[in-house]
């Protein structure tokens, strides 16, 4: 019996007492949930005796405790005050640290084994002093963190047979980001950030990646917020209960206030997720039939023959810009004159919202708000606070967002540098495809 079915909410199992009419003495009684949790803690246990080994490596003890409990391992960083959650574990530092590891690799012409990657960071950590707040184990580090970044192994004609490189339109989406920032920056432009937050308790979490459970999350609010470097510009709360669309709520935040209190000819600055905006419907693909292109191109006045066959129609709508993905918000924005960004993944300390809320999140007079449960108090003092943060500490999260900004710049000009001058990838032939290379062999040499 595994005791996550019994742990659908993050209310904390107890022990119960009842006193019976006729009694003196309390009768003690076990909560179901308690029940669940102490039969799945024996069945794992039994386990590990049977197979003579620890299913989660020792040093991990918030995976252990989520293990042997069945607790989500978010709910164990909440109930222990002394190490609170942190949403990132694996952070950009890291990452980067791990870039400039793959570099090193690349620019050496070495065979890069998963665990020779994993051994250099290790070390390469070290040396940069960098206060890590997790050690990832192999295991982890490979299926968990670096290939959730998107990268993965591509074949080399020249040099080491196999090399580690990122999801080129990662790297792209990145590249294309960080250029216009610093473009936009020098020209001196008002620059303004979006996020938002979900509001319950500490720590306040992005609920796009939030797991808290849906009855928890019924309880608490989402904060929009907009910043810039001269600090907190505008924010609004919404309530989770009974909303089905937040999506909606924040493009009309951002179309009704936001889009008349920025300043003229601005740049706003937000993720790429379902809150921020959707897709135009009219967008065109090849499964449309001719009389949505022809009737596409007519609406956009782009002249066409009728008579020509779907082919060409599409490879017209195809050399034609207004195709482009775009975002319905980005599209009013972009027509009142002012620029959109949207940032790229895997980086989150590119919004200097990021060491805001890391900030606030280890702020001690929030906890006891927080316990309380007491949203309105809350919600009143989180807005004060922030409003009232100085200018020198507005100035700290917004240069170490340029810090990482110039960080990450410079190894993806490197990494691009050593991809053309030392590798020859064959284009033909990923490790994932049939291929007569034996990239297990490989890696477990």
């Amino acid at each position: 019996m595994d005791g996550r079915a019994a742990c659908t909410s993050y209310a904390t199992p107890c022990i119960s007492y009842s006193v019976p009419d006729t009694a003196s003495k309390k009768i003690r009684t076990v909560d179901q949930q308690v029940k669940s949790i102490l039969r799945t803690v024996i069945e794992r246990c039994k386990k590990e005796k049977s197979s003579n080994c620890l299913q989660v490596p020792i040093e991990d003890c918030y995976e252990r405790v989520s293990f042997y409990t069945a607790l989500p391992k978010m709910f164990v960083y909440h109930v222990i005050d002394d190490n609170p959650y942190r949403e990132d574990v694996f952070d950009d530092d890291d990452h980067i640290i791990l870039m400039e590891c793959i570099n090193i690799f690349l620019a050496s012409k070495l065979s890069l084994r998963i665990k020779d990657l994993y051994e250099k960071f290790l070390k390469h950590r070290k040396t940069t002093n960098h206060n890590a707040q997790y050690t990832p184990d192999l295991q982890t580090f490979e299926k968990k963190i670096l290939f959730n970044f998107g990268y993965t192994y591509k074949k080399n004609l020249i040099g080491p047979p196999l090399i580690l490189i990122e999801d080129p339109k990662l790297k792209f989406d990145r590249y294309n980001y960080l250029y216009k920032i610093k473009d936009f920056r020098e020209k001196k432009l008002n620059i303004y950030y979006i996020d938002e937050k979900y509001i319950l308790k500490l720590p306040f979490k992005d609920p796009v990646k939030d797991q808290i459970s849906s009855h928890l999350k019924c309880e608490g609010l989402i904060f929009f917020h907009i910043i810039s470097l001269d600090g907190y510009e505008n924010g609004i709360y919404v309530s989770q209960e009974g909303v089905e669309n937040h999506g909606e709520i924040f493009k009309k935040w951002m179309l009704d206030i936001v889009l008349y209190s920025i300043k003229p000819g601005s740049v706003i600055v937000m993720a790429n997720n379902y809150i921020h905006g959707s897709l135009p419907k009219n967008s065109i693909t090849r499964y449309h039939s001719k009389k949505c292109m022809l009737q596409w191109l007519r609406d956009n006045d782009i002249p066409c023959d009728p008579n020509m066959k779907k082919p060409r129609i599409y490879e017209l709508i195809e050399k034609c810009t207004l195709n482009s993905k775009d975002y319905d918000i980005d599209r009013v924005f972009k027509c009142h004159g002012h620029h959109v960004l949207r940032l790229p993944n895997n980086f989150p300390s590119l919004n200097p919202t990021y060491f805001l809320w890391d900030y606030i999140n280890n702020l001690s007079n929030f906890k006891s708000l927080t316990m309380e449960k007491n949203v309105e108090v809350l919600r009143d003092t989180l807005v004060k606070y922030i409003s009232n943060i100085d200018k020198q500490m507005w100035s700290i999260f917004f240069n170490s967002t340029f810090k990482i900004e110039n960080q990450i710049f410079e190894i993806d000009l490197v990494t691009e540098d050593l991809l053309e001058n030392n590798c020859e990838l064959d284009e033909k032939c990923f490790f994932e495809a049939s291929s007569n290379f034996n990239i297990k062999e490989f890696l477990e040499e």
